[in-house]
């Protein structure tokens, strides 16, 4: 069983040294890991810093006034892309060109919602930019340059969009923090995606996700229901990873026989059977390295719950397959009755089949109150026990490591004390090793 790694290691940061609006920071780091701009470029206005201006190829300026874009252009800044950052510049979580309608309101295609606050906040983001960001004055950026920067020139040649603009989606703040662009024509239609890393988390499952969905294009089953990938270029942030837009509406929120086909089709590109102690070592060593920041609640919930994989799986074999990883309808699409899925940076070449379904019914359920969650799946009881036991235990190390919301971790310890508390107490585990240090 091959499992993913994450680096823990801090994620960089970029140093503001001028007097900027609150939460310029993110800000900051977004737009010049992006279009690669030196940190000596970020200035709070040219119209104060003339001398930087005079003397960059590029900058970013956080004075978006007539009479600073003026100063640029005379000074012989050729390329001024202003952009909104959204809700605000205190709380970024958008940045959406501000001189294309067209390609505002298509750049928060970006983001799927589910739950009804975030719906309701895309709606308001699309509104507000459909009418030109009033009010949003105090939240726009300028991005300036004398000639075409890397990204605008990677994407021209992958796509031959001679002014291609951008959206970016900050994301949210977590270990291994990503950016993702959205590259358009000026008419608004979609060309590429792009994930741009913001610490060497975030640079390993880029790297990890081209990998996977290089070896999935190799399977005709799966070679048209994944993003193609068109680049894996190093502009000087990281590894930009460059893929293919999938067509189509976002998936349903309910398992349905699309799942199953596409599931199906997954698993059939490396189907083999794993001895269940293997699995449960296997696991057992995610935890040990993603688990650390889990609060001391976690430490006897997991040893009971290992022991009782250990039970269950002794002498057992479980099918194990490709699985997405991060299998839920926010990485899904429908079209001409298939479906299609994005963001692989979670998978795993050899894992339990039934995880993905697991995946897809806990975080719907847990983030959106969809759904019956994954305990009515037959899978989940008497010889699946213990496959679902480690998956809760895999999948609450991972969330732990990316700092997901709270909401996720509780659902999965609620599951796993249900699970624990039917368990009868019974004599030694012959993987008692493997549970032993599990938690160590």
């Amino acid at each position: 069983m091959v499992v993913d790694s994450l680096m823990n290691q801090p994620a960089r940061t970029s140093k503001v040294t001028l007097s900027q609006p609150k939460g310029a920071t993110l800000v900051e780091r977004a737009l010049t890991a992006v279009f690669g701009i030196p940190e000596r470029s970020v200035i709070a206005s040219p119209l104060q810093q003339t001398e930087i201006a005079r003397n960059s190829a590029a900058l970013l300026s956080f004075d978006s006034s007539v009479a600073s874009t003026s100063a640029l252009a005379h000074d012989g800044f050729r390329y001024i892309r202003p952009f909104v950052v959204l809700p605000s510049i205190a709380e970024p979580r958008w940045l959406l060109p501000e001189n294309n309608s067209r390609q505002a309101v298509r750049g928060l295609k970006l983001y799927t919602p589910f739950s009804t606050r975030t719906r309701v906040l895309k709606a308001l983001g699309t509104g507000i930019a459909a009418a030109g960001f009033p009010g949003h004055s105090r939240s726009r950026v300028i991005v300036a340059s004398r000639e075409f920067l890397p990204i605008e020139n990677l994407v021209r040649g992958l796509t031959q969009e001679t002014r291609p603009g951008f959206a970016i989606s900050i994301g949210t703040p977590i270990t291994c923090q990503k950016l993702t662009v959205q590259a358009m024509s000026p008419a608004g239609d979609i060309l590429a995606y792009i994930k741009i890393p913001l610490g060497p988390e975030a640079e390993a499952r880029i790297q990890a996700e081209a990998a996977i969905l290089e070896k999935l294009s190799t399977f005709p089953q799966m070679r048209s229901r994944i993003p193609r990938l068109l680049s894996t270029s190093d502009l000087g942030a990281g590894k930009f990873l460059v893929q293919s837009h999938l067509p189509g509406t976002p998936g349903p929120t309910l398992l349905t026989r699309l799942h199953d086909e596409f599931l199906r089709d997954l698993h059939s590109c490396g189907c083999l059977e794993w001895p269940g102690e293997a699995v449960v070592e296997e696991t057992s060593a995610v935890w040990k390295r993603l688990a650390k920041g889990l609060n001391s609640s976690w430490e006897n919930l997991s040893r009971e719950a290992f022991g009782l994989a250990a039970r269950e799986l002794a002498g057992k074999r479980l099918t194990c397959a490709p699985i997405h990883g991060d299998f839920t309808p926010w990485n899904s699409r429908t079209h001409s009755r298939q479906l299609f899925c994005f963001d692989w940076e979670s998978a795993n070449w050899q894992a339990p089949i039934e995880w993905d379904r697991f995946h897809f019914l806990a975080q719907t359920h847990s983030l959106t109150n969809k759904g019956a969650g994954p305990e009515g799946l037959a899978e989940t009881r008497d010889g699946g026990r213990g496959s679902f036991i480690l998956y809760l235990l895999y999948s609450a190390a991972q969330l732990a490591a990316e700092n997901s919301p709270p909401a996720t971790l509780e659902y999965r310890e609620l599951l796993l004390r249900r699970q624990l508390s039917g368990e009868m107490a019974g004599a030694p585990s012959p993987t008692a090793k493997v549970v032993a240090n599990a938690t160590q």
